[in-house]
């Protein structure tokens, strides 16, 4: 990463940096740390709290960031984890902007037992020696599904995963539930009552630890409140965000069909309708971006691909740079 910063940094001299975090599933929570401490002077990341509530503070310490240009963040409902861990403490520490939907809420710290070392070894391999007799022999789990084997035949009892503690924003916001809130909300491909931590009838709820000592780098409330109005301004505008928004409903309308018809002519019939349909909203897109439209039986080119939440994201950034650099110019012409 500090490489590819310093590359945009001196070959390609980029304005902003958007970091694209969606469908970041997460993964090693160092890593979040070190990735924050790219984009902060130094200071605490994330805070732990352990089932004796114990809270460990998790910080960057290398004096310095590699980038202090203009920052964003895009997340979705499939960002989870050590991915809301960074995009978090951004947003806490006013360092750059959120932009996505809300986050998938895994706020919590898992250790994994082996079953395996739970059992004596002896009673595995007698097992192990019994299945090797008898080729008919099987173990059946309670499900009724066959116990998996490792290379010896010795049974694989599995895992248990136990909840061991849970994570919080350095604001003292857990993650667990709720999940980052953006900044700049767009709508969201996956639907939000089927996908999340908050879905799960089990889940460990929301709450709140005292905050952590950490300074606020920059106060974006004022800033993110003119380019609050200029997003708006553009989506009423937007053909992609209409067609997006006309997709969404008929994705919800399909999701909730239980029934499909036998008739062999009605079903064609369906199926060239909605053919229709989405080569009328994809000319309808080509046409807003200048492009010539397509025919029926035409393939529609790589230049089609249009992701048009990265496009509000960067439309956003350059807001951003420009409301930035206007607010510094008044401050120095204030003090002159």
């Amino acid at each position: 990463m500090r490489l590819l910063i310093d590359t945009l940094k001196r070959l390609d001299k980029v304005d902003a940096i958007i970091m694209d975090l969606r469908a970041n599933g997460g993964g090693s929570l160092n890593e979040a740390i070190d990735l924050t401490g790219l984009f902060i002077d130094r200071g605490p990341v994330v805070l732990v709290k352990d089932y004796a509530n114990n809270v460990r503070i998790n910080e960057d310490k290398d004096a310095g960031a590699i980038w202090t240009g203009p920052l964003g963040v895009m997340v979705d409902r499939l960002s989870a984890s050590a991915s809301e861990i960074f995009a978090g403490a951004i947003q806490d520490y006013g360092r750059g902007i959120v932009m996505g939907t809300q986050t998938y809420g895994k706020g919590t710290v898992q250790s994994s037992i082996d079953l395996n070392t739970l059992v004596d070894p002896s009673i595995l391999n007698r097992i192990a020696a019994l299945l090797k007799k008898d080729d008919k022999a099987k173990i059946v789990s309670p499900q009724g599904n066959s116990v998996f084997l490792d290379k010896n035949g010795v049974p694989l009892l599995g895992q248990i995963n136990l909840t061991m503690a849970k994570f919080y924003r350095i604001s003292g916001n857990s993650t667990q539930h709720k999940g980052v809130i953006p900044d700049f909300t767009f709508p969201s491909i996956y639907p939000m009552d089927k996908i999340g931590e908050d879905t799960e009838p089990s889940a460990l709820p929301f709450d709140m630890i005292k905050a952590s000592n950490y300074k606020i780098i920059e106060n974006l409330a004022t800033i993110n409140t003119d380019l609050s109005k200029l997003h708006e301004q553009r989506m009423a505008k937007s053909v992609a965000f209409k067609v997006l928004l006309d997709d969404l409903q008929l994705a919800k309308k399909t999701d909730n069909e239980i029934s499909v018809t036998l008739n062999e002519a009605k079903l064609k019939a369906e199926r060239d309708q909605i053919d229709a349909k989405s080569l009328a909203r994809l000319n309808q897109l080509r046409a807003a971006r200048g492009m010539a439209v397509l025919i029926k039986g035409q393939k529609a080119p790589k230049e089609d691909a249009f992701d048009f939440m990265e496009d509000e994201s960067l439309n956003i950034m350059a807001d951003f740079m420009k409301v930035q650099a206007n607010a510094k110019v008044a401050v120095v012409a204030k003090q002159i």
